[in-house]
Protein backbone atom coordinates (compact mmCIF):
# COMPACT_ATOMS: atom_id res chain seq x y z
CA UNK A 1 0.00 0.00 0.00
CA UNK A 2 1.75 3.16 -1.46
CA UNK A 3 0.33 7.18 -0.73
CA UNK A 4 2.76 8.60 -2.68
CA UNK A 5 0.25 11.15 -4.12
CA UNK A 6 -0.29 12.20 -0.59
CA UNK A 7 3.30 12.06 0.29
CA UNK A 8 3.32 9.33 3.30
CA UNK A 9 4.62 6.33 1.26
CA UNK A 10 8.11 6.52 3.29
CA UNK A 11 6.54 8.46 6.30
CA UNK A 12 3.94 6.22 7.22
CA UNK A 13 4.86 2.86 4.91
CA UNK A 14 8.28 2.63 5.09
CA UNK A 15 10.50 0.62 6.73
CA UNK A 16 11.54 2.80 9.82
CA UNK A 17 7.73 2.86 10.74
CA UNK A 18 6.53 -1.09 9.34
CA UNK A 19 7.72 -4.20 8.15
CA UNK A 20 6.36 -4.51 4.78
CA UNK A 21 7.12 -7.72 4.11
CA UNK A 22 5.07 -8.85 6.20
CA UNK A 23 2.06 -6.20 6.23
CA UNK A 24 2.14 -6.40 2.29
CA UNK A 25 1.31 -10.19 2.35
CA UNK A 26 -1.06 -9.81 5.27
CA UNK A 27 -3.24 -7.09 3.22
CA UNK A 28 -2.87 -9.01 0.21
CA UNK A 29 -4.69 -12.47 1.72
CA UNK A 30 -7.35 -10.51 2.50
CA UNK A 31 -8.21 -8.96 -0.83
CA UNK A 32 -10.49 -11.71 -1.44
CA UNK A 33 -12.82 -11.54 1.19
CA UNK A 34 -12.50 -7.58 1.18
CA UNK A 35 -13.61 -8.09 -2.82
CA UNK A 36 -16.61 -10.27 -1.15
CA UNK A 37 -17.88 -7.44 0.87
CA UNK A 38 -17.46 -4.95 -1.64
CA UNK A 39 -19.21 -6.97 -4.35
CA UNK A 40 -22.35 -8.06 -1.69
CA UNK A 41 -22.82 -4.35 -0.60
CA UNK A 42 -22.81 -3.23 -4.85
CA UNK A 43 -25.47 -5.81 -5.04
CA UNK A 44 -28.02 -4.50 -2.71
CA UNK A 45 -27.22 -0.31 -2.87
CA UNK A 46 -29.37 1.71 -0.03
CA UNK A 47 -30.03 5.22 -0.10
CA UNK A 48 -28.87 7.69 2.33
CA UNK A 49 -30.43 7.34 6.05
CA UNK A 50 -32.06 4.21 4.55
CA UNK A 51 -28.91 1.69 4.34
CA UNK A 52 -30.42 -1.05 6.95
CA UNK A 53 -28.83 -3.61 5.27
CA UNK A 54 -25.61 -2.57 4.59
CA UNK A 55 -25.22 -1.17 8.63
CA UNK A 56 -26.62 -4.06 9.88
CA UNK A 57 -23.95 -6.15 7.65
CA UNK A 58 -21.06 -3.57 8.90
CA UNK A 59 -21.88 -3.70 12.58
CA UNK A 60 -22.10 -7.73 12.41
CA UNK A 61 -18.48 -7.48 10.50
CA UNK A 62 -17.21 -5.49 13.26
CA UNK A 63 -18.22 -7.37 16.07
CA UNK A 64 -16.36 -10.45 14.75
CA UNK A 65 -13.05 -8.81 14.92
CA UNK A 66 -14.14 -8.74 18.50
CA UNK A 67 -11.81 -5.97 19.83
CA UNK A 68 -13.90 -3.46 18.31
CA UNK A 69 -16.78 -1.62 20.34
CA UNK A 70 -19.76 -1.11 17.98
CA UNK A 71 -22.28 1.65 18.51
CA UNK A 72 -25.26 1.63 15.93
CA UNK A 73 -27.94 4.01 14.59
CA UNK A 74 -25.69 6.66 14.97
CA UNK A 75 -27.47 9.82 12.99
CA UNK A 76 -30.33 7.18 11.90
CA UNK A 77 -28.11 4.79 10.14
CA UNK A 78 -24.80 5.20 10.66
CA UNK A 79 -21.98 2.71 12.88
CA UNK A 80 -19.22 3.64 14.35
CA UNK A 81 -16.74 1.12 15.69
CA UNK A 82 -14.10 2.01 18.42
CA UNK A 83 -10.37 0.90 18.56
CA UNK A 84 -8.84 1.54 21.42
CA UNK A 85 -4.95 1.36 21.19
CA UNK A 86 -2.81 1.04 24.91
CA UNK A 87 -0.19 3.35 25.75
CA UNK A 88 3.41 2.03 24.63
CA UNK A 89 4.60 5.29 26.83
CA UNK A 90 4.10 8.19 28.85
CA UNK A 91 2.80 9.96 26.11
CA UNK A 92 -1.04 9.97 25.30
CA UNK A 93 -2.31 6.71 23.57
CA UNK A 94 -2.29 6.93 19.42
CA UNK A 95 -5.49 6.33 17.22
CA UNK A 96 -6.54 6.13 14.09
CA UNK A 97 -9.95 6.58 12.42
CA UNK A 98 -11.24 5.73 9.23
CA UNK A 99 -14.46 6.79 7.54
CA UNK A 100 -16.41 5.12 4.83
CA UNK A 101 -20.18 6.50 2.92
CA UNK A 102 -22.85 3.76 3.03
CA UNK A 103 -25.24 5.24 1.05
CA UNK A 104 -25.40 5.13 -3.10
CA UNK A 105 -25.92 7.86 -5.69
CA UNK A 106 -29.10 7.43 -7.84
CA UNK A 107 -27.49 7.17 -11.46
CA UNK A 108 -28.63 6.60 -14.99
CA UNK A 109 -27.69 4.32 -17.00
CA UNK A 110 -28.06 4.53 -20.91
CA UNK A 111 -28.76 0.87 -22.58
CA UNK A 112 -25.46 0.47 -25.33
CA UNK A 113 -22.92 1.78 -23.20
CA UNK A 114 -21.01 -1.26 -21.89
Amino acid sequence: MMFKSAGYSKRLFGTRCFHNDKIEPAIKSLQPLLESWRKDFHMHPELGLKETRTAATIADLLDTFGSIKVCKAVGITGVVGTLSGTKLSSSSVKSIGLRADMDVSMVCIRQGLF
